[in-house]
């Protein structure tokens, strides 16, 4: 301390009150220096000043500091306390630091893009942002969410149960992130209309913005919607335009009562659903309506509606999921198709006591492809195909069905009435390439065309198989429709390769087509049938007389030992 400083405090003493310089202290021209404990105090009320004129350091030593009171500090820069050391306290534009043996423990303010969330039953507690009562939780998660800047930033919500009464609402560029499974958001009952859903996506001004449903994450958490009616989990919602670029990852949705969604997504655009698992749900897991470019990956639906797509919707595509008793539809609006339909690498899968589907209800051009289609756990029959192409107009028209493999009821599962494949209305659809084995002990289909919405339909290049002739074991069935091409498919162990019944007109038949343990290779009881190529493995009879007596019926074709081929009458 200078000569100055010194004088100054001097004449303070003096000034104020008696000042007794005691045996413990020792004054010297620029110190104080003592040999015991020492006290300095100006009375009750009254304000000790250390270096106020001249502004220079003042410089504390190594022992412990102890403030009987609050700290008040006036920084130059603001928002900052202008101390550092290497250990101890230091400063960050981001909040304030405390560093210690093991560890840092951050204090941030708003300047930082990342803010933390605790649970009332969270660890740890200390060490969040905010923290949560236990009761009206989307109050303190929403103002986390409003402190971050106009670019967006993270809210972390650490793990515990959130119980929430009304909507989270997003703000543009937000990444609301949890601990995974620990991370459980809970509905309850409260004020859920006009947003009704857990989490709100939604482009209105008079919310969060005209933006605030752009550049969402939501990940890494459980929603559990807590069974109330017409409350979804996640909404992408453009209210006031396309709400765009939402995507939601590695979540549990589940628990919604009648009409409540997983996801809807409403006038969205680039909805994009990742690895997560959905389950007992009132209404979809993934509701699109009047959206474009929604993505489904890799995601898990146990018992429930995977998807239904409302137009004027288009560009939705599944690829690598896993649907277990879980039906897919793509519904309509009259006149109007969905359009750009992908479902490619998905295994879905039917269990006991489900008649789930994959329903294409006015699609324009939908490709499915790539996939497993399997029954094997089905323990009765419900007469509901695996793939079903709607008679509801408008039909689905330029459908590819491709290079699926589908594996169909048990032996224990007794009779199995269904086909694999069931065209009751197209406009024009290609099925080729696929793998069908059906282990029904009685009755069974491969692909069945039974309507005559069915128009333009191309079969070709499949291989049926059965475990056996049946009644009504057959590979490829026609009834209704006009003008079926079926050309190159391979049968194995079936009643009959391909039945054309009489209601059917114009089908064309074309080889070559391999059979192998097939009793009846071909029955046809249409109008204007045509063959190509495939003479060899009709059934050899001298004329209409004898092939009537070996046990064809009107129709059925055959061919004499010179090779002419005939159909008996």
């Amino acid at each position: 301390m200078n000569k100055k400083i010194f004088s100054i405090l001097i004449l303070l003493f003096v000034i104020s009150f008696s000042t007794t310089a005691l045996a413990s202290l020792t004054f010297t021209t620029d110190a104080i220096i003592g040999t015991a404990a020492s006290a300095m105090d100006v009375g009750t009320g009254n304000t000790l000043s250390l270096q106020v004129t001249n502004n220079g350091p003042i410089t504390i030593g190594t022992g412990l500091v102890t403030l009987g009171g609050n700290l008040t500090v006036a920084g130059l820069t603001a928002g900052r306390i202008p101390i550092v050391s290497t250990g101890g306290l230091l400063t960050s534009d981001a909040g304030l630091i405390v560093q210690g043996a093991t560890g840092e423990q951050k204090i941030a303010g708003t300047a930082n893009a990342t803010l933390s969330v605790c649970a009332s039953n969270s660890l740890n507690k200390n060490k969040c942002d905010y923290v949560a009562t236990g009761t009206a939780d989307e109050v303190t998660i929403q103002t986390a969410i409003d402190a971050l800047p106009a670019t967006g930033g993270h809210v972390l919500l650490m793990e515990g149960t959130y119980n929430v009464t009304s909507a989270i609402l997003a703000r543009y560029g937000l990444w609301l992130q949890g601990q995974g499974f620990g991370t459980i958001i809970q509905a309850g009952a409260g004020t859920w209309s006009p947003n009704r859903a857990v989490v709100v996506a939604k482009n209105d001004a008079a919310t969060k913005g005209a933006t605030a449903g752009n550049n969402i994450t939501v990940s890494d958490m459980t929603i559990d919607i807590g069974g109330l009616t017409a409350v979804s989990g996640v909404y992408s919602w453009g209210y006031l335009g396309l709400s765009t670029n939402v995507s939601v990852q590695r979540c549990t949705i589940k628990n919604s009562g009648a009409s409540g969604y997983g996801i809807f997504g409403s006038y969205s655009a680039d909805l994009k659903v990742s690895n997560s698992w959905f389950e007992t749900l009132g209404d979809s897991a993934v509701e699109i309506r009047n959206s474009t470019r929604t993505s489904l990956v890799g995601n898990s639906f146990y018992g429930v509606s995977a998807l239904q797509i409302y137009v004027p919707s288009g560009s939705v595509t599944m690829t690598g999921n896993l649907l277990y008793n879980s039906p897919v539809f793509g519904t309509y609006t009259t006149g109007v198709y969905v359009s750009g339909f992908t479902f490619t690498g998905n295994v879905f899968k039917r269990g006991a006591g489900s008649s789930a589907s994959f329903t294409l209800l006015n699609m324009d051009g939908a490709i499915i492809s790539g996939n497993i289609f399997d029954s094997s756990e089905e323990t009765s029959a419900y007469n509901t195909a695996m793939i079903i192409l709607s008679s509801t107009a408008p039909v689905t028209r330029n459908a590819v069905v491709t290079n699926n493999t589908f594996s169909i009821g048990t032996a224990s599962s007794g009779t199995i009435s269904y086909p694999a494949i069931r065209v009751s209305g197209a406009d024009g659809a290609v099925i080729s390439e696929n793998m069908i084995y059906s282990r029904g002990t009685t009755t069974s289909t491969g692909i069945l065309v039974d309507n005559v919405a069915a128009t333009g339909i191309v079969i070709k290049n499949n291989r049926i198989k059965g475990v056996g002739a049946g009644a009504s074991r057959v590979g490829i069935s026609v009834a209704s429709a006009t003008g079926v091409h079926i050309e190159g498919n391979h049968f194995d162990t079936l009643e009959t390769g391909v039945s054309v019944a009489a209601s059917a007109t114009g089908t064309r038949v074309v080889g070559p087509l391999w059979t192998t343990s097939v009793t009846t290779p071909i029955t046809d009881s249409g109008t204007g049938t045509k063959y190509h190529g495939i003479s060899s493995l009709l059934p050899v009879y001298a004329d209409n007389t004898a092939a009537l007596a070996g046990g064809l019926v009107a129709g059925d074709p055959y061919r004499t030992a010179t090779g002419v081929f005939m159909v008996t009458y």
